[in-house]
């Protein structure tokens, strides 16, 4: 198949390469194909492919022997939600983006290797906040009876949390490894973090972009704000993952988790369950809010349609995620440099000139402060919206 390519390192940025790929009618099989190909090419860069649907949409970042990633509609929405043609079998164009492979470990001073000191000075953000322990990389290597240049085993972070004394230091990556420490706030772990922000996608559509006749408006009254001062239960603390046969437990009741719906025999966990002891009801969270936002809501006025406003924010407000965007120019002389500790979720053209580039703190990719709650918020509040409008979706 004869086809036209362009390729150009971005700005300021030689290590990222994009590939413009047009003049053929490229089928989802071919372009994954030839990203399978550059992969097995170049088996340690990582590469993006986007396709151009009504803007440009990004897979995820593939390398090496790890399957080409295309975006699908069908990774957000239900199939029988869709027309048949909303994803595209084949395209005129698309764009592949090409990173070099990073560095070798060893980090932030390759010749001593003090790259886990530098993250723990980055968390602590003032050096005088770091533990007297700690405060210095030499101290570091003597207490875990390391060289001074050294590299520290992963084997060695539960010594490194002993002596950090308050962190809980999870690694994700070529290796994963979960902290066993509780902190008394239960911050997200990034995988948590991963599931969690995955069981949020994906609303509820029954629609015909088509239809222009007679259409009619439900509204139910302040729907999220009831479900979070109902005798509904939400996590707070820390899941837990595990390999399960059935959503089932002994005594023949559902299990309360994130499920992976479709299971793969990988070896890793398909259910993140929270117990009994990792929930609270969001009567004893939100009831006393709800009523008295709810009683000034009802008087009406200006003072009702704020409270109104503030009835249907707060729970996105304790949900929000947290992206950083920064925009590459051909004209830029300046250096182009990546947020520190954030991974780089995608890269979208803006006309020919401009790049947006989105970010992503695995550590840490909420604003709120209690996102648990957000995906089983979500599905109840999406199951009492699809029993009251599913009688109506074929009329």
């Amino acid at each position: 198949m004869a086809y036209s390519k362009i390729a150009r390192a971005l700005p300021t940025r030689p290590d990222i390469k994009e590939l413009q790929y047009s003049g053929a009618r490229f089928s989802r099989g071919a372009i994954a194909r030839l990203g399978q190909q550059l992969q097995s090419r170049y088996p340690t860069h990582k590469f993006q492919i986007l396709l151009p649907y009504e803007n440009w949409k990004p897979g995820g970042w593939t390398s090496g022997n790890e399957l080409a990633s295309l975006f699908s509609l069908l990774d957000h929405y239900d199939e029988a939600q869709l027309p048949d043609d909303a994803d595209p079998e084949y395209f005129e164009r698309f764009i592949i983006y090409v990173r070099d492979a990073p560095l070798d470990a060893g980090g932030c001073n390759g010749k001593l290797n003090d790259c886990l000191y530098e993250c723990l000075k980055y968390i602590y953000s003032i050096f005088s906040k770091m533990p007297k322990s700690i405060e210095k990389p030499e101290y570091i290597k003597k207490a875990l009876g390391l060289n001074r240049d050294a590299p520290i085993p992963v084997s060695y972070m539960d010594k490194v949390e002993q002596l950090a004394g308050s962190l809980a230091l999870n690694i994700v990556g070529d290796i994963t490894r979960i902290s066993k420490r509780v902190p008394a706030n239960d911050p997200l772990d990034p995988i948590e973090a991963e599931w969690i922000s995955d069981a949020m996608m994906g609303g509820l559509i029954w629609a015909n972009n088509e239809w222009k006749g007679y259409g009619r408006q439900y509204d139910a009254t302040s729907l999220y704000p009831s479900i979070q001062q109902s005798n509904a239960n939400f996590p707070i603390r820390q899941g837990k993952f595990q390999i399960l046969k059935d959503f089932i437990d002994h005594r023949g009741y559902a299990l309360y988790g994130l499920f992976r719906a479709k299971l793969i025999q990988d070896g890793k966990p398909n259910a993140l369950i929270y117990d009994r002891d990792a929930r609270i009801p969001g009567t004893v969270i939100f009831g006393e809010y709800v009523h008295f936002l709810f009683k000034i809501k009802n008087q009406g006025g200006v003072a009702g349609r704020v409270a109104k406003r503030v009835l249907n924010t707060l729970w996105g407000a304790l949900c929000q995620r947290k992206r950083n965007y920064k925009t590459l120019t051909t004209d830029q002389t300046g250096p182009f440099k990546f947020p520190e500790g954030h991974t780089l979720d995608s890269i979208i053209p803006v006309g020919s000139d401009q790049w947006r580039f989105q970010f992503t703190n695995p550590g840490n990719p909420f604003k709120g402060e209690y996102p648990r709650i957000a995906p089983f918020l979500l599905a109840r509040g999406r199951k009492i919206t699809s029993e009251a409008i599913q009688p109506y979706k074929d009329k």
